[in-house]
């Protein structure tokens, strides 16, 4: 699985979407941690109830 550690605004908007552009990629970057952490424990469950 690869994450990009930067989106480009598909609009192609710079200086106005900006702003609202970094909102969205902290968004998602906060979601795929959230992610990867419940990933981390069930494996972490999965391997304990082994």
């Amino acid at each position: 699985e690869i994450v990009y550690p930067y989106i480009p605004d598909p609009n192609g908007e710079d200086e106005e979407g900006q702003a609202s552009s970094s909102l969205a990629v902290s968004t998602r970057w906060i979601s795929t941690a959230k992610l990867l952490q419940s990933d981390l424990a069930t494996l972490a469950q999965m391997e304990g109830g082994e």
